[in-house]
């Protein structure tokens, strides 16, 4: 994703891999076979894969110095917690596969919403802007902290949220 990032922005490649989230996510529902069960997990993993490096660059510009460690730290971590959640839904012994697929079908209708509406908080990449000639010299961004003096970024703990970006 990152060279797709470099070429359509930033909140493009965002939604991209929101759009593979949601095929990944429907041809696993949808998977009738072993073979398309691992087809439609490798989109899923691409998709996360994509998005790593564009949040870890993202929070690197747009958190402040004084949180910007422990933030990462945070986003790093959210991964660990996803492998506890998924063993935890391991032990609940949900062994029937429609129950399984009930259950991804349910969390694609609540995730998807969210993470569309944190991701159109995610202001583009002033770095990326500039490149571009979208944004000029004179608008002087201060690009050292963030850019917290010309754009305008969601709180806090929204960004954390959202992984950083």
């Amino acid at each position: 994703m990152g060279p797709i990032s470099d070429a359509i922005g930033r909140r493009r490649s965002l939604y991209l891999s929101l759009i593979m989230y949601v095929v990944g996510s429907l041809s696993l529902i949808l998977s009738i076979n072993y073979a398309f069960l691992l087809f439609s997990i490798a989109i899923l993993m691409l998709a996360v894969g994509g998005e790593y490096n564009t949040v870890m660059i993202s929070s690197h510009e747009y958190f402040p110095s004084g949180v910007r460690s422990r933030a990462v730290y945070l986003i790093l971590n959210f991964t660990n917690f996803g492998g506890v959640l998924a063993a935890a839904l391991a032990l609940a012994s949900i062994t029937s596969v429609t129950l399984q697929k009930l259950a991804l079908g349910l969390t694609i209708l609540v995730i998807i919403p969210v993470l569309y509406l944190l991701r159109s908080l995610i202001p583009e990449s002033p770095y990326w802007l500039r490149a571009r000639r979208t944004i000029t010299e004179d608008q002087r961004l201060n690009l050292k902290e963030g850019n917290r003096a010309s754009i305008r970024l969601p709180p806090l703990p929204v960004r954390v949220v959202i992984g950083g970006a």
